[in-house]
């Protein structure tokens, strides 16, 4: 039956990192991570979830208690809320052209082009 260290190790394995590297990433001693490492005893909740950050993957998965690292899949819903937050920022393709157009255009056409679209005038 897989156990934290095994996860652990595993976790670390996909990341590259030797325990010294993980240490150093999160503030945890190398002595500590080589005690999780051997199974000697599991971190507590604080140093579980900064390892876990580290890892990229959940502290659930970490301790065996689920089977999806799901760290990846918060890490797609961050992306798309994200995403749909700035949705109505984004700019078309027209619109990036017509910001560019804009911007080479002299001082006293600038002026007029405000003056028109926004009614503003310096």
């Amino acid at each position: 039956m897989e156990e934290f260290k095994d996860r652990l190790k595993a976790a670390m394995y996909e990341k590259h990192f030797r325990a010294i590297d993980l240490a150093h990433e999160s503030g945890i001693t190398a002595q500590q991570i080589s005690h999780y490492l051997k199974g000697s005893y599991k971190p507590k909740q604080d140093k579980l979830d900064t390892i876990a950050q580290c890892l990229g993957v959940s502290p659930a998965w970490l301790m065996c208690m689920t089977d999806t690292k799901e760290a990846e899949r918060q890490q797609a819903e961050r992306v798309n809320t994200y995403a749909a937050a700035l949705a109505p920022f984004m700019l078309s393709e027209r619109e990036k052209d017509l910001i560019l157009a804009y911007r080479k255009l002299d001082r006293k056409t600038r002026g007029i082009v405000d003056y028109v679209v926004l009614g503003i005038e310096e």
